[in-house]
């Protein structure tokens, strides 16, 4: 059964083998990627997420199609949905984002995601790999 949106640590990306019509890790396949942290750095349609583990290019030039005047800057910490891309370098990779929420205002935010992540993470691995 393939998962097609995988909660994540960006660290954990590190591990991530881009496929032709996806992403595969460990054994599993994805399209889509969720990740939260705070926004260090933006500049036109980059904007740089950091989630503690490491940091992530987030593109928002689709999500600015439907939100013209996003409502976060630096230091916000937010929630990002969207499709993975592999940057210039092949090494890494970046998310074009197509949903943002900022959690800013949720005291809970960052300890809730440290406990997502691995709640996933340990239903992910459970799954059946893709052969």
């Amino acid at each position: 059964d393939e998962q097609l949106c995988i909660k994540f640590f960006i660290s954990q990306s590190k591990d991530w083998r881009e496929l032709e019509h996806g992403h595969m890790f460990e054994g599993r396949m994805f399209r889509r990627a969720w990740l939260q942290g705070v926004v260090t750095s933006m500049s036109g349609d980059d904007v740089w997420i950091d989630d503690g583990t490491g940091t992530m290019l987030v593109n928002i030039e689709r999500y600015r199609s439907l939100v013209p005047d996003p409502d976060f800057s630096v230091g916000s910490y937010i929630m990002v949905i969207g499709s993975i891309g592999s940057l210039e370098d092949d090494e890494s990779f970046a998310v074009s984002a197509h949903k943002m929420i900022d959690l800013s205002q949720d005291p809970n935010r960052e300890t809730l995601w440290m406990v997502e992540v691995p709640a996933f993470m340990k239903k992910w691995k459970s799954s059946t790999p893709m052969r």
